[in-house]
C-alpha cells in the first residue's frame, strides 16, 4: 500500500475566533486541528460518515498541543497533519501549524480510539489502518503520555452546564469546549490568562444536562495547573489535563 501523504490545508483567524486580544487563542487552534484531521480521515476512507454504517466512530483518547506564537485576526495558518502510527487500540496524529512565512507556530499530537457506537466501547485498530504505510516524520511530542494524576486538594472548583450546543455528532461534550472551560477554572489571583500548552486525557463522556465540575490545582510551577473534570452526583471522572499559562501574546 503507497504511503500515506500528509494532509494540508489552510484557515484565516476570522473575527468571531479572534480572543479579546486579537488572535486565536488555544480553543479555536483545537478548533482546527479538529477539522484538519477529520478532512483527512475522509480522504482516507476512514472518516466518522464513512465508518457509520459499520457502527463505528472515532472518539479522542489524549491530545497535546503546544503553540509558540498565536496567529492574530486575519493572519493564514497552513496545517499539516499525518497518521503517525498505532498501539492496537490506539491510532496517532501529529500536526504542525506554520504562518504563510512558512515558521512554526505549534506542533500537537493527538491519540483517537474507535468505539462501537451502540456498545461505547472501544473495538481494536482495523487491518486496512493498521496497514497503513506512514511518512517519516520526526516526533517533536510524546504519543503515549504517561497517565496524568489525580489532583491532590483542588484550589478552585467550577461548575458548567452542559448545552446542547456544547455536543458533537457523537452527542457528547466536543473536546474544545472542555478545553475552553479550562480557562473559567484559573484561580481568581492567578496572573496569567493565555493557555500556551494543554495535555489532557480523556476518560469519559458528559452530555446534555449533565454538570461538568472542573477542578484545578496549582503546582510547583507557578505557571503550570492541574486539572480533573467530573460529573457532579456521580463518580464519572470526564478528564485530566495539564495547563501551560502565559501573560497575553504580544
Amino acid at each position: 500500500m503507497p504511503a500515506v501523504s500528509t494532509w494540508h490545508e489552510s484557515m484565516v483567524v476570522r473575527a468571531y475566533e479572534a480572543g479579546r486580544h486579537g488572535y486565536a487563542p488555544m480553543p479555536t487552534l483545537c478548533d482546527y486541528l479538529q477539522e484538519a484531521a477529520a478532512n483527512h480521515a475522509f480522504a482516507l476512507n476512514l472518516s466518522v460518515e464513512q465508518l457509520a454504517a459499520e457502527r463505528l466512530t472515532w472518539v479522542l483518547r489524549s491530545l497535546h498541543v503546544r503553540i509558540d506564537t498565536f496567529p492574530r485576526w486575519r493572519e493564514r495558518v497552513h496545517l499539516e497533519t499525518w497518521p503517525s502510527g498505532h498501539d492496537g487500540l490506539q491510532a496517532f496524529r501529529r500536526y504542525v501549524l506554520t504562518n504563510e512565512a512558512g515558521q512554526t507556530l505549534g506542533i500537537a499530537t493527538s491519540a483517537w480510539m474507535l468505539i462501537h457506537i451502540d456498545r461505547r466501547r472501544p473495538v481494536r485498530i482495523p487491518p486496512a489502518i493498521q496497514a497503513l504505510e506512514l511518512p517519516a516524520r520526526p516526533l517533536a511530542l510524546p504519543e503515549s503520555p504517561a497517565p496524568l494524576p489525580s489532583l491532590p486538594a483542588p484550589s478552585q472548583t467550577v461548575a458548567v452546564v452542559v448545552r446542547q450546543a456544547d455536543l458533537d455528532m457523537n452527542q457528547h461534550v466536543n473536546h474544545t469546549n472542555y478545553i475552553a472551560w479550562l480557562s473559567e477554572s484559573l484561580p481568581q489571583d492567578f496572573p496569567l490568562t493565555e493557555m500556551q500548552e494543554i495535555e489532557m486525557q480523556f476518560r469519559g463522556e458528559a452530555r446534555r444536562g449533565q454538570v461538568v465540575q472542573i477542578h484545578t490545582a496549582r503546582t510547583a510551577e507557578p505557571h503550570i495547573l492541574l486539572h480533573q473534570l467530573t460529573i457532579e452526583g456521580s463518580q464519572t471522572e470526564v478528564a485530566r489535563a495539564r495547563s501551560s499559562w502565559r501573560g497575553p501574546a504580544s
